[in-house]
């Protein structure tokens, strides 16, 4: 969002500033958070790759130019992709980058809304259980695919 941003602490929020431009980002009391209660198990995990945070801006750029609601990882012929676009809509304009090799044929889907990272680099992690993880520097993001995701091998 910002270059080289101006950040200030207050008890109640972050501003977050350069030049004439400035959000406020206000926290939440710690009454209204859920907090897990336990260590969350996440099954063996049968995919994994890097994506960059600049594959990752591009993705967030083109799904909002597209108006596009769903992202695809897709393993096929060897090579491991991702696909913005409309799964409904096979005649849809769509947007794809390559983002390594696999051994395994997949169709990982998940919602556009779901994919809020911080901008940074990213070890996933993909499982057959339907489940996803974006990695980096102590942060984790477990994402759930949607229902008609399939691992084929």
């Amino acid at each position: 969002m910002f270059d080289d941003p101006n950040v200030e602490f207050s008890d109640k929020f972050v501003k977050i500033s350069q030049g004439r431009n400035s959000v406020k980002y206000y926290g939440a009391d710690p009454s209204v958070l859920t907090v897990p209660t336990k260590e969350l198990k996440l099954p063996p995990f049968d995919v994994d790759f890097k994506v960059t945070a600049d594959q990752l801006a591009m993705i967030r750029r083109t799904a909002g130019v597209l108006r596009a609601s769903d992202v695809t990882i897709v393993g096929s012929n060897g090579i491991l992709s991702i696909v913005v676009g409309d799964k409904k809509n096979s005649t849809g304009n769509t947007y794809e980058t390559e983002v390594g090799t696999t051994d395994s044929n997949f169709t990982a889907h998940m919602k556009t809304d779901n994919m809020k990272f911080m901008p940074n680099d990213y070890d996933v992690e993909l499982s057959s259980k339907k489940i996803a993880k974006f990695s980096t520097k102590g942060v984790q993001y477990v994402i759930s695919l949607e229902a008609d995701s399939a691992f084929n091998d």
